[in-house]
């Protein structure tokens, strides 16, 4: 298991960075240049994972001083140079989703002998483009692969995962782990929610729709290869389209108010 930083420090395409090309190169070119601003909800996912899956004490520690000032502080982050320091407060709430985790049957499956936080690197096929992932827990032998995420409550992940762009996410970890180890794993989305009572739910991820999901990585994928390849990073609309009227104002029942327009 390499660092987390270490791991952003690889230069190759990632889920994260590919998925900014469904809106259009500009975005994607965007993301990539600029500054990795962290945020309270990144970092409270970055510690559900680090929890749940072992590796807390490589990326957090936490200071139980008091006050964050005076020689006991700087000392104290002197210490720990590139560690996120949390207060006690803020570890309470995910420790007990990570325990809420462990302690899910099929959750505890299949993250159990799995590599968890492992990173794969890979050469796209098509495009010669370096890839990389860092996937959650993988498990080559019993071809599976798994990953975590909290969410607010578990029937708003179910029909959100679509939209977020976690089925393409798992897709990718799929695709990755086939070329770089020759294995064709079942893929599974752990869901677990941030509030108590912290209830969890995994899902199989069902073979035709990240079949579907990679075809459309591998258009993004080509898609990149051209705009860098021209140095050419458009928007959404490069070009002038029509608007239509929407078919609602056209109906019998819809009424063009007599005021209110200037």
């Amino acid at each position: 298991m390499i660092t987390f930083a270490a791991y952003c420090a690889i230069d190759a395409v990632n889920w994260s960075s590919l998925k900014h090309m469904l809106v259009s190169p500009l975005h994607y070119k965007h993301q990539r240049e600029s500054a990795d601003n962290d945020t309270t909800g990144r970092k409270m996912g970055r510690l559900l994972h680090a929890m749940a899956l072992g590796s807390f004490d490589e990326e957090f520690v936490v200071y139980d001083g008091g006050d964050r000032r005076g020689k006991a502080w700087t000392d104290f982050q002197a210490a720990n140079p590139g560690r996120t320091i949390l207060k006690p407060n803020e570890v309470a709430d995910v420790r007990a989703q990570a325990a809420a985790v462990r302690a899910h049957r099929e959750a505890s499956r299949i993250l159990a002998g799995a590599d968890t936080e492992a990173t794969i690197q890979w050469t796209d096929p098509e495009t010669g483009l370096p890839c990389k992932g860092r996937l959650d827990a993988m498990a080559l032998a019993s071809e599976r692969l798994g990953d975590l995420k909290g969410c607010g409550g578990l029937a708003a992940l179910d029909r959100t995962c679509h939209r977020l762009g976690y089925v393409h996410q798992l897709a990718w970890y799929r695709r990755g782990v086939r070329i770089a180890h020759g294995v064709e794993c079942a893929a599974y989305m752990i869901g677990v929610e941030t509030k108590a009572p912290h209830d969890v739910g995994v899902w199989r991820q069902d073979r035709d729709l990240l079949d579907l999901a990679e075809r459309e990585i591998v258009t993004l994928m080509a898609r990149l290869a051209r705009c860098i390849d021209d140095n050419h990073w458009p928007g959404a609309m490069p070009e002038v389209e029509d608007m239509f009227t929407p078919a609602y104002l056209l109906s019998d029942e819809h009424q063009i108010p007599e005021e209110g327009f200037s």
